[in-house]
């Protein structure tokens, strides 16, 4: 095959790294760092997680969108060889996680320790009053708890309650204060 100067034959991909660009609204990136850890999903592979961590910010705030772009590293090479927990993927003939693939990644932002945290689930509203459902001695009692902090699954406790206090998760939404209750 005779072929003119400048054809185009083939494009090589090194796929030994691969990072990924996520956006992040402006009033969050404040809260992220480089070397912060990230976990990426693809829908190519349901319920699996790869892990990766935060190599770069862009100083630059999108002026239309008001984000700013976040480069995420994936680790173990493409994220081709090992999930979040380390666990060897089956083997295939290339890299699991391709270029171009959508995904989605969760990025650590602040790392609280010591903090008192109880799931979202066992916090209700009333009188615009936030409280939790503590179990003692067989009767369910409410605390007006203070929250801090929160994430998708816990909230952080600031006060009402203690350390080793048993928090009723479950089937509180019609409880009143100190009703009789037994835990399954």
């Amino acid at each position: 095959m005779h072929l003119s100067i400048g054809t185009v034959l083939l494009k090589l991909v090194d796929v030994s790294e691969l990072y990924v660009d996520v956006e992040v609204l402006e009033n969050e990136v404040g809260k992220i760092a480089v070397g912060r850890r990230a976990e990426i999903k693809a829908n190519a592979y349901p319920g699996e997680t790869f892990l990766g961590a935060v190599v770069a910010i862009n100083p630059v705030v999108d002026p239309e969108s008001k984000t700013v772009k976040v480069t995420i590293a994936l680790l173990g090479g493409s994220g081709s060889r090992y999930s979040l927990h380390g666990s060897p993927s089956p083997a295939q003939s290339g890299p699991r996680l391709k270029p171009g693939m959508y995904v989605t990644a969760r990025v650590e932002t602040e790392v609280l320790t010591n903090r008192l945290v109880v799931p979202k689930a066992s916090v209700l509203v009333r009188d615009q009053r936030t409280l939790v459902f503590v179990a003692r001695e067989g009767l369910a009692k409410w605390h007006y708890v203070g929250l801090g902090e929160s994430n998708e699954e816990v909230y952080e406790i600031v006060s009402g309650i203690a350390e080793g206090d048993t928090v009723i998760v479950d089937g509180h939404y019609t409880l009143a204060h100190e009703a009789r209750i037994r835990i399954q």
